[in-house]
């Protein structure tokens, strides 16, 4: 019990218990001493306001901070990574996936998704006026992201023979890869293919469903080329 309001001087009992254990000899007891003490203690100690003292003077523990986590690359600083960037050469906006606001096209991580049909002189490969402006936002796009290459996909309708459908396909597919040549676009990120009506968008049995398989579609073919490779 303390025996002033400062507690520095502390009274109380205390008891102590003792067992000496003795190696064997001869002729000596053996046995192990135990010993029971019981007293009254007085205690001195720093006091109740240097106690309070220390504590409020003591040094804080040092925080060692967590390590920063590695940034995430983003080499058009638009605050969309590469890793989710559609179009990670260009800046752009997250809504759009890191890609500009183009008015005919939206990039997609497998291919470029046109909202206008490419259209064409009737069973010919010679480009409609209509389409240049599209075709012109396509080659922009593609000069935006010049580590994209894609595949021009030509398709005719199930009017007349096969063959010749596969040759229409074949020439609109190149038109459309001239034309994106012509625009800037390098030739060796192009490649174009027909495939005639076998694979159409909707079905070949009306006339509407006709007209809508005479399209070109661009796919994605690589998104992301070597470094040093050329464009």
């Amino acid at each position: 019990m303390p025996l002033d309001d400062r507690r520095r001087f502390w009274l109380g009992p205390y008891a102590r218990y003792f067992q000496i254990v003795q190696g064997e000899r001869a002729g000596f007891d053996n046995r192990d001493a135990r010993l029971l003490e019981l007293g009254v203690s007085l205690e001195v100690g720093f006091g109740l306001e240097q106690t309070r003292a220390r504590i409020a003077t003591a040094e804080p523990a040092a925080v060692v901070p967590a390590p920063a986590p590695e940034p995430e690359l983003d080499r058009d600083h638009d605050s969309v990574s590469d890793a989710t960037d559609n179009c990670p050469d260009v800046a752009g906006s997250v809504a759009n996936s890191g890609c500009p606001a183009y008015e005919k096209v939206v990039v997609q991580p497998d291919k470029l998704e046109l909202k206008e049909k490419i259209a064409f002189a009737w069973d010919s490969a010679m480009l409609d006026e209509t389409s240049r402006p599209i075709l012109d936002e396509v080659a922009k796009a593609l000069k935006d992201n010049p580590s994209v290459r894609v595949q021009v996909d030509g398709h005719a309708s199930s009017d007349g023979n096969d063959a010749h459908n596969q040759t229409l396909s074949e020439d609109r597919a190149s038109a459309v890869l001239d034309y994106l040549v012509a625009r800037g676009v390098a030739k060796d990120r192009l490649v174009s293919k027909g495939f005639s009506s076998s694979v159409p968008a909707v079905t070949n049995r009306t006339a509407a469903g006709r007209v809508t398989n005479r399209r070109v579609e661009f796919v994605v073919a690589f998104i992301i080329i070597k470094e040093g490779s050329p464009q």
